[in-house]
């Protein structure tokens, strides 16, 4: 017999359909009486191997035999899950074939609300025997084992069966235990009788006998998956094996067919392309072309970087100020090819920083002869005279002015690793170098000048720049920097930062800190200021009147420029002292002997022979070099003196009459007030326009 519980169908007996106690003919029992109190729980069956459960779907008529299917593949082994309470024992029903798995219907549209119960209806006539409907799933109940506690518990039966069948819960009013019968013979599967009116509810019986276990029915349907486990721990990985051999190429197979094309793919990563790095002169246009293609970009920070589409031989050009480079480059992989140009002329020196004056000669200047200084109208030579800037200093003659030497813009680095200094001086822009100190912007809203002007000669009483007369003297500064600016707006004393785009030049091109011994001491041996446009007759741009360059000249000359160290001074304007502190001022409108100045740092504050230097780390000011200690003689370290002490507060450079080594091309001396008239300090001017 096979059991099954009325209330897991709303209440009615799946066989008869009745709500009550039933005794169906079919051989199917049903229990339709009032739940008894629940029994204890019976022994664990034997755990089978187990797939997730699935929820039971509603129970169906039992269909047709059908032929054994085949055996699906084992489900991993399930946790156990609690174990159900037994049903009641029923008959052994007879054997039947086991029926094909029918096909799963489709599913059904959601349940509606449930009516009204109608009145029960007589009882019709029994219908004829109808067709076998289509197969159904078969619900399976294992025969579960009946179990006692004493006399007074409650009787309870277990389930034994597995997940892959069904169970069915339900617990029996206690009654008396009674012998187990004999087991009755199997009897054929009968046909399922017509309905039966439904009989009023009797109490429960007693407990039946035991029976045999039945075969094991159709295999129900396969519940939904259960849900997945956890992942496990990953396993340690394995040591690489072994490469092995290359195996033999195998023959070229057919050309299969074409595949349907696919679905788009997403975006994929950057693609990866040849690329050439160009270092160039900042502001340099620089240009890759190959063939029909073209690639552009401007060097604002000194590299550009291209992506090549294409191998093949390219050429790489940078233009600047008329300048151009050109080199080649064959790209045949995917790499980073790096590509300098340097139309861009580097000139370098060092200074050890020792006592000894020379200095080193770098980069582009590597290998130069040392300048050979005029005597008289004799010739001068200079490895320099054909490199921008220095061939670029020419004379002109101004309306307003006189006579001024053109000096074209140049860039300059200086490096300082304890007391060695390099200097280098660039004639396009670089990367980590600054527009020379007299060309870059002064903050006046006029930006970097290409040109700049100094005067030719000392200021003559005019403040013009002018030839054959004597330089003016015995006067201050202020007084030289409004008589010199009445010229014009774009008209300024002699500055620092003037100074030092002249004073690079200079070092560069001699590689020595002694002007006096490589162009010559020019200075006289007493305080009569001589005219001006004694070097005009000579030949060379750079040179002495004196038989010997050791001996005191009537004039000297640098690049044009006559008596930078002669025998007056001139006032320096830019630049000013407080005690050990050194002040700068670019713009020459704010230009002051007490305020208004950046702090640059210090120097000695008592005078001597200049045997090191501190370079300004204050940006715009990188040029403004000044002492900062002294010892030795003028035979050893720079071979000339700084003169000033506490007291100074204003600067005047240049030469001196009556002294010898002392008063060179770095000779710097302290006024002790800027209103002092000296009979040996004039002044210079300067145009920028």
């Amino acid at each position: 017999m096979r059991i099954y519980n009325c209330n897991e169908n709303n209440g009615r007996c799946p066989i008869c359909g009745s709500s009550g106690g039933c005794s169906c003919s079919s051989g199917f029992d049903c229990c339709c009486s009032p739940r008894g109190a629940t029994g204890p729980t019976g022994p664990t069956g034997p755990t089978g191997p187990m797939g997730p459960r699935g929820f039971m779907g509603p129970q169906g008529f039992p269909g047709a035999p059908g032929a054994t299917g085949a055996t699906g593949a084992t489900g991993a082994t399930g946790a156990t899950g609690p174990a159900g309470l037994s049903g009641a024992t029923g008959a052994t029903g007879a054997t039947g074939a086991t029926g094909a798995t029918g096909a799963t219907g489709p599913a059904g549209g959601p349940t509606g609300p449930t009516g009204p119960t109608g009145p029960t209806g007589p009882t019709g006539p029994a219908g004829a025997q109808g067709a076998a409907g289509a197969q159904g799933v078969a619900a399976t109940v294992e025969i579960g084992t009946v179990t006692s506690v004493g006399p007074t518990g409650s009787p309870s039966v277990t389930n034994a069966g597995t997940q892959q069948q069904a169970v069915f819960n339900f617990v029996l009013q206690q009654g008396p235990i009674g012998p187990t019968g004999p087991t009755g013979p199997t009897g054929e599967q009968g046909s399922i009788g017509p309905t039966g009116p439904g009989g009023a509810q009797g109490n429960v019986g007693p407990t039946g006998p035991t029976g045999k276990d039945g075969a094991q029915g159709a295999t129900g349907p396969t519940g939904p998956t259960g849900p997945t486990g956890p992942t496990g721990p990953a396993g340690a990985k394995g040591a690489d094996g072994a490469k092995g051999a290359d195996g033999a190429k195998g023959a070229t197979g057919p050309t299969g067919p074409t595949g349907p094309t696919g679905a788009t793919g997403p975006t994929g990563g950057t693609a990866f392309y040849p690329q050439i790095k160009v270092t160039a002169p900042i502001n340099s246009i620089v240009k890759v072309v190959s063939g029909s293609t073209t690639l552009q970009q401007t060097a604002t920070t000194g590299v550009c970087y291209f992506d090549i589409p294409s191998y093949g031989t390219w050429n790489v050009t940078g233009t600047l100020n008329g300048k151009t480079d050109t080199q080649t480059v064959t790209v045949d992989q995917v790499k980073q090819y790096a590509v300098t140009l340097k139309y861009a002329k580097t000139y370098g020196a060092i200074w050890d920083g020792t006592a000894t004056t020379a200095w080193s000669r770098t980069d582009d200047a590597a290998g130069f002869a040392d300048p050979v200084a005029a005597v008289n109208n004799g010739d001068g030579s200079s490895p320099f005279d054909s490199c921008m800037p220095w061939s670029g200093m020419v004379v002109v003659d101004d309306a307003t002015c006189g006579k001024l030497v053109k000096i074209p813009k140049y860039w300059y680095k200086w490096t300082k690793t304890g007391n060695q200094m390099k200097l280098q001086i660039s004639d396009a822009a670089q990367t980590g170098f600054l527009v020379s100190p007299a060309h870059a912007d002064r903050g006046d809203g006029k930006g970097e000048r290409d040109y700049v002007y100094v005067g030719r000669y000392h200021c003559a009483s005019t403040y013009k720049s002018t030839s054959g007369v004597k330089p003016v003297a015995s006067i201050t500064r202020a007084a030289a920097r409004s008589s010199i600016h009445a010229l014009g707006s774009d008209v300024w004393q002699y500055d620092f930062a003037m100074y030092w785009t002249i004073m690079m030049l200079y070092l560069v091109e001699y590689a020595d800190w002694n002007s006096q011994a490589k162009i010559g001491y020019g200075c006289g041996n007493n305080s009569s200021t001589e005219n001006m446009g004694a070097t005009d007759a000579m030949t060379y741009h750079t040179g002495t009147t004196a038989a010997s360059r050791t001996t005191y000249a009537a004039g000297i000359q640098y690049r044009h420029i006559e008596g930078p160290w002669s025998n007056v001074l001139d006032w320096c304007d830019g630049i000013y002292f407080s005690g050990a502190n050194v002040y700068c001022i670019k713009n020459p409108a704010s230009f002051s002997d007490t305020s208004g100045g950046t702090n640059i740092g210090t120097r000695p504050t008592s005078g001597g022979w200049i045997s090191a230097w501190s370079i300004p780390s204050v940006s715009g000011f990188e040029y403004a070099l000044y002492p900062s200690a002294v010892a030795g003689s003028e035979n050893t370290y720079v071979c000339d003196y700084c003169g000033y002490g506490a007291s100074g507060v204003v600067l005047c450079v240049g030469g001196y009459y009556g002294q010898v080594q002392s008063y060179g091309a770095f000779y710097l001396n302290g006024g002790n007030a800027a209103s002092s008239a000296y009979a040996g300090v004039g002044c210079r001017l300067q145009k920028l326009p």
